[in-house]
């Protein structure tokens, strides 16, 4: 496989200090054609004629980096060649190159070298030992395994688009939805994300937008199921907001409306019809505005306007 090469390596402090030509010998070993293991087959002739310079050049590149390069009879293990190309730990087994890995590590010529890497990447071990008893299996018993694993994937699969969870049927309610119609793909991942879904957040924000609109249509509320579930956060605290400054009963006296609101109040939300009043708006929203028109009079010096609030 091609061998990918980060700017770090410039920057890594063992390689900050080496010699010109003994960088060019490490980028060699890193690009002549290693394996998905991480070996390379070397042989002087090879090395000076790919490189022009002397075998000798080789033997130093190597004494200066024990710890990267591990030499043996044939060839060259770079150490850390699998972690950097595949992953280690979670990463390294559940990549798709983890069994075509592990053959070739068994395929290596040299023994030492493959005890070398299972000290290196223990993870390695659970693959192994499972793709063994893969092929230590009959066929009839391959074939009835792979059928059991199709059909609970094939199960998964039908009933994540269905939108199997227990709080989904509510959700589509907000929206008109039928419990028959199916969940698109990014709706499905924007629920996953969230679950499990606190159940007084979904109350919340059920009552929140079971609210009839007010004449002067100062309820924000998400057009769209998608929409709600990646700002849920945002829509809670504003459902939250709401409700308390339904139930509070302030008598205080509102402030002068701030200076530019609309247009703040636009930047945040252009396709919202702007209400007729900044004291119409819910605390959250009024938050909101109220920060944008902060940020804005900082921006200009601090001097800022009249009527504008920080």
């Amino acid at each position: 496989m091609d061998t990918k090469i980060s700017r770090e390596f410039w920057t890594d402090p063992e390689v900050e200090v080496l010699e010109p030509e003994v960088k060019l010998v490490a980028l060699w070993i890193l690009t002549a054609h290693p394996d998905l293991c991480g070996y390379v087959e070397v042989s002087d002739r090879r090395f000076t004629f790919e490189t022009g310079l002397d075998p000798q050049c080789l033997t130093r590149a190597l004494e200066a980096l024990p710890k990267t390069f591990i030499r043996t009879s044939k060839g060259i293990w770079i150490r850390n060649f699998i972690r950097k190309q595949i992953g280690d730990g979670d990463a390294l087994r559940r990549n798709n190159l983890s069994k075509a890995l592990v053959r070739a590590i068994e395929a290596l010529s040299d023994p030492s070298i493959r005890q070398i890497i299972q000290r290196e990447y223990p993870e390695l071990s659970d693959l192994m030992h499972a793709d063994s008893d893969e092929d230590s299996a009959s066929p009839c018993q391959a074939l009835t395994k792979g059928k059991e694993k199709r059909r609970v994937e094939k199960s998964r699969e039908e009933g994540d688009a269905r939108g199997n969870n227990p709080h989904r049927d509510r959700l589509g309610k907000i929206f008109g939805r039928r419990e028959s119609t199916a969940w698109s793909e990014k709706e499905r991942r924007a629920l996953r994300a969230l679950s499990p879904l606190d159940p007084d957040d979904l109350e919340l924000i059920e009552r929140y937008y079971r609210l009839p609109e007010p004449p002067r249509g100062s309820l924000y509320r998400r057009k769209d199921l998608l929409t709600l579930l990646n700002n849920w956060p945002g829509e809670v605290d504003r459902a939250r907001a709401h409700s308390a400054s339904a139930s509070g009963g302030s008598t205080r006296v509102p402030s002068p409306d701030p200076v530019g609101w609309e247009d703040a109040l636009r930047s945040l939300y252009p396709d919202v019809a702007t209400p007729e009043s900044f004291s119409s708006l819910t605390p959250d929203l009024q938050r909101e505005v109220r920060a944008i028109l902060a940020s804005k009079k900082k921006e200009s010096g601090g001097g800022g306007l009249p009527g504008i609030e920080s």
